[in-house]
């Protein structure tokens, strides 16, 4: 083989490998963009259902919301990331406490969105968001306070 031939076979071979990567580069933005759009579709319907359950707890529709802690055995050990040791000892806290003032109340549903925002795979963390909503609707009924969608920034 002369010099010519390899220069034009290694010529070959490097474009065929730049447009190889350049379409899997392409490719690999629009999964990633839809997989963005995924994500916030999941906290759209999150949202939704806990504005949802508060609203129904507020107006007495849901009773009995305490036994929804039994479906929290588990999160002790994935209660962590993303909370700070500090947040994670709030949050079992305010799982475990009876009576929220409305500002405990928004305190726990938006650790819970912290939590929910980072394991939205797990059962465990859509019953903790749900049950934050729950005791939310629970605390303001019980205050007789305006319920507003809650500030999560």
């Amino acid at each position: 083989m002369d010099i010519v031939t390899i220069l034009s076979t290694i010529a070959t071979v490097a474009v065929a490998v730049g447009t190889a990567t350049y379409w899997l580069g392409a490719r690999l933005t629009r999964i990633e963009d839809r997989l963005g759009l995924l994500i916030k579709a999941f906290k759209w319907q999150g949202e939704a259902m806990t504005r949802l359950i508060e609203h129904l707890k507020k107006k007495g529709v849901i009773e009995d919301v305490d036994a929804w802690k039994a479906v929290f055995n588990g999160i002790v050990s994935i209660i962590g990331n993303p909370l700070t040791g500090e947040e994670k000892k709030r949050l079992l806290e305010l799982i475990n406490k009876d009576d929220l003032t409305p500002e405990e109340a928004d305190e726990f549903e938006r650790l819970a969105w912290r939590f929910w925002e980072e394991h939205m795979d797990k059962r465990e963390a859509w019953y903790l968001l749900l049950y934050a909503a729950a005791k939310r609707g629970e605390t303001y009924g019980k205050h007789n306070k305006k319920l507003t969608p809650l500030d999560l920034a």
